[in-house]
């Protein structure tokens, strides 16, 4: 199983657009996040997928907002032992 961290920017956009992009990432398998950057939504995500489907997961999701947008995704490295263990 493998983590990953992906950090969403859209430009220009409004709220509903960042409700779109929550929604759609979740109807993904991502969890959202809070993050203090202004304008950057951060998500998690937990599973069997590889690299290649979470960026597609992610340009799907993002795309469906009409919005330009970049992202981030990255890979954590911690043990799943060390990652879910509070």
């Amino acid at each position: 199983m493998s983590t990953y961290l992906i950090h969403v920017k859209l430009q220009s956009a409004e709220k509903e657009a960042w409700q779109l992009l929550e929604t759609s990432m979740q109807n993904e398998n991502f969890i959202a996040f809070s993050t203090d950057s202004i304008g950057v939504k951060s998500f998690s995500y937990y599973g069997n997928q590889d690299l290649l489907h979470i960026n597609n997961a992610v340009k799907r999701a993002a795309g469906a907002t009409g919005k330009a947008f970049s992202y981030t995704v990255m890979k954590d490295k911690r043990s799943e032992k060390q990652y879910h263990s509070h």
